[in-house]
């Protein structure tokens, strides 16, 4: 679905509009030109997920949601 120019998947079956919460019901998905998943705070990756986020690309080691890539301590590695 898109909403407010961008691109919003339904985690589970919901009446609340996207974009509310990074912790809701809708996972805002943007990619970059190559295919790459850029981070969104709502979105939800496991790992081995690859993401863009500020130029630098990162995996990610677990589960993870609104958690910023660039801490060495948290569920991100980043990728040289």
């Amino acid at each position: 679905m898109r909403h407010d120019g961008s691109l919003y998947r339904a985690t589970w079956w919901t009446t609340e509009p996207p974009g509310d919460s990074p912790w809701g019901s809708w996972q805002e998905i943007a990619t970059a030109p190559d295919g790459t998943a850029v981070w969104t705070a709502s979105r939800i990756f496991t790992a081995g997920d690859v993401v863009v986020h500020d130029g630098e690309t990162y995996e990610a080691r677990w589960w993870t949601r609104n958690q910023v890539p660039g801490d060495r301590r948290g569920p991100w590695k980043a990728l040289v």
